[in-house]
């Protein structure tokens, strides 16, 4: 039963995130670097959330220092 805590998390977690992205429907100039082109702040969540989770799947699955 060690695991229901965790999926209770990532169910919030995962509700508030779709809240946020259904809230924020607008436009916003994406900065990077020399570019600088439109994209709805939708994308650039769910973008960006994605980003967070492979970059937490590579740091869970990164070996321990012995």
């Amino acid at each position: 039963m060690k695991s229901k805590p965790k999926l209770i998390t990532t169910l919030v977690l995962a509700i508030l995130l779709i809240i946020i992205i259904v809230q924020n429907r607008s436009d916003v100039i994406f900065k990077f670097l020399f570019w600088d082109f439109p994209i709805p702040l939708l994308l650039l969540v769910v973008l960006m959330a994605a980003l967070g989770f492979v970059l937490g799947l590579f740091a869970a699955n990164r070996p321990k220092k012995s």
